[in-house]
């Protein structure tokens, strides 16, 4: 089994702390919904390639 990073090294949740967005938010930029976000902020999902290309302009 996969070891997940916690989620204090994860990249999508640094994201967040460093501009103050909820998930939500990171999921309207990205074009992705809320729960792909979740997922892939809590290691259950790897991070998609939309929700990269979202993040870019972050």
């Amino acid at each position: 089994m996969p070891r997940r990073a916690p989620a204090s090294q994860n990249v999508i949740s640094r994201l967040r702390a460093w501009f103050g967005l909820r998930q939500e938010d990171v999921a309207f930029y990205a074009n992705v919904s809320p729960e792909l976000v979740q997922a892939a902020e809590s290691g259950r999902r790897s991070l998609s390639s939309n929700l990269l290309i979202g993040l870019l302009p972050l």
